[in-house]
Parts: structure tokens; sequence; C-alpha cells
């Protein structure tokens, strides 16, 4: 019974191409992430603070900032942003697979200012190889023909990395809400209220200052500080839950990051999560309707040639 049931659902993903322009636009949301940190944080702070090896399982050599870094910091920096670029872009998904993932885990490797999305984001761009491995589409912003998606091996290892995806993301939040219930400021209510007013890491003083009744209110803070740990618990559960549960969940996941972004500034952080809970959440073998991002230039439609 259980044979026959996984052979159909491997049956039924055989014919489920996950080479859609949905899994091309988180592909550029988590590389533009990396992009934008890149582009806003100035270059001896981005640059200056290389890890004394303490990320490194890897030789130097195969680090992707070890290889530049003789050549100058600039260049370091430039060389990553036109990388990033062309992922971000959707050219040729195979390729760009290999170089989002290599410069990612480099960055979590060698560079200091690291935060967990960008650990995320390294373990993604890895995951995403798996389904990026088959797709030879000039742009990831493309649609398959009928008999461009009729590929049973390429489709079964595609799900085998978007299962690894959901798994990976289903243990982050299970993670992260069993680890809050061990610490007594997450039990007792106030740890939102202590973050949120950090002098490093809380929300910024005119913010506090203008929802002051917010921040100050000792049973707000409790509901809140409660319910993102109930919500994390949930996000979790999302691993076995139907499909119209699991659009609720990202809603709901997409208002917590939003808020994270808000009151501590992590907007990377932010849009990595986003995108993770997309992969976890949504039917990403769907394609979307990009008319208004990229769907005509100069006229004509964008083609695999």
């Amino acid at each position: 019974m259980l044979l026959n049931k996984l052979y159909q659902v491997a049956h039924a993903e055989s014919k489920s191409s996950l080479r859609s322009n949905s899994v091309g636009l988180l592909r550029s949301g988590l590389a533009l992430s990396l992009f934008v940190s890149f582009l806003c944080t100035p270059t001896p702070v981005l640059m200056g603070e290389f890890s004394k090896g303490a990320h490194n399982v890897l030789p130097d050599w195969t680090n992707f900032f070890h290889l530049l870094a003789p050549i100058g910091a600039d260049f370091v920096r430039i060389a990553t942003l036109i990388s990033l670029a062309i992922v971000i872009s959707g050219w040729r998904p195979f390729f760009t697979s290999f170089l989002h993932a290599w410069i990612a885990n480099s960055f979590v490797r060698k560079l200091g200012l690291l935060e967990g999305g960008d650990m995320v984001h390294a373990n993604l761009s890895l995951f995403l190889i798996l389904i990026c491995i088959s797709d030879f589409r000039k742009w990831h912003w493309c649609t398959e023909s009928y008999r461009e998606q009729a590929r049973p091996f390429s489709n079964l290892l595609g799900h085998a990395g978007l299962i690894i995806i959901r798994i990976q993301v289903a243990v982050i939040y299970l993670h992260a809400a069993m680890g809050k219930f061990m610490v007594k400021e997450w039990v007792d209510g106030s740890a939102v209220y202590y973050w949120s007013t950090h002098a490093y890491m809380g929300a910024n003083p005119l913010l506090l200052d203008t929802f002051d009744w917010f921040f100050r209110s000792p049973l707000i803070m409790y509901f809140v500080n409660w319910g993102v740990l109930i919500l994390e618990l949930f996000l979790f559960a999302g691993i076995i839950a139907s499909k119209s549960t699991r659009k609720i969940l990202f809603l709901f996941g997409v208002c917590l990051h939003f808020g994270i972004w808000v009151i501590h500034g992590l907007a990377s952080f932010g849009v990595v999560m986003v995108c993770a809970l997309a992969f976890y959440l949504l039917p990403v073998s769907r394609n979307v309707s990009i008319s208004l991002l990229w769907g005509k230039i100069g006229g004509r439609n964008i083609s695999n040639v």
C-alpha cells in the first residue's frame, strides 16, 4: 500500500516541471537580497572583516571572495554585483544556479556581517541546483512547452530539491520556536518588548515614540510575544497542511517577517525568508503572470532562443 502510494506520487511529480517562472522569480528575489547588501554596505565594512577561517570547511581556493581578494576590495565588490545581477536577470538558470550557490556560500564562509538569512540563502541556493541543473531555458522568466515539461527524471530531481527545501524551512521554524521556549523572557511574554526597545537591535526611536502606546502595553506585548511562538509552530506544521491552509500560513508568515523588517531593520533577512516561505508553502510549479515585470521587450515576447 505504501509503495503503491509512493509510486503514484513519484509518477505524478515526474509529469510536473519546476522549470517555472515562479521558481525564477524566487531565485531572483534571493539573489536580490544579497545584491542590495553589497550595494548598500560600504566597501571597508563589507570587505574588511574576513573571518579567520571560522566558517571554512573547504580550502580557501574554492571561495569566490578569496580568489578575487588579491585584486582589491573594490574589484571584488563590483564583480560580485555584476555576477548577482546576471543571476537576478534570469539568464541561463543552468549556469547561473552554480554561480549563485558559489557566491552565497562563499559569503557565509568568508565574510563577517552575517545574520540568519545569509545561512538560509546559502542553503537554498545549493538545493536550487537540483531544480535548475536540467533547466536549459535562456531566461527563467520563460514558460516551457508541454514537450519540454515531459522530462520525468529531470522533474523528479527537481521535486527532490524542492522537498529538501521544504524540510529545511520546516526545521528552521521548529528550531526557532523550540529555542524560544528555552528562554525565560519568551515564556513569560516579555521578549518582544525587550528586543523591540533594545538600544542596538530594537526599533527606530521615531517608531517607538510614534507607537509608544503599542510597545509600552504589557498586554499587547504579551499577546504579540506568544503570537510569534504559536505562529512559528504553525509554520512548522505547514509541511503537512492542506493547500488552502498553506496559503493562509504564507500570508501570516509574510506579516511576521514584515514586522521583523520594520522593527529590527533586517530587510535582506525578510526577503530571504519570504522567498523560503514561498518555496515551502506555495505551488511553485505553476507559472505566474509577470507581464508587468518582464513580459515584453521592444514589443517582442521573450523566448527561449
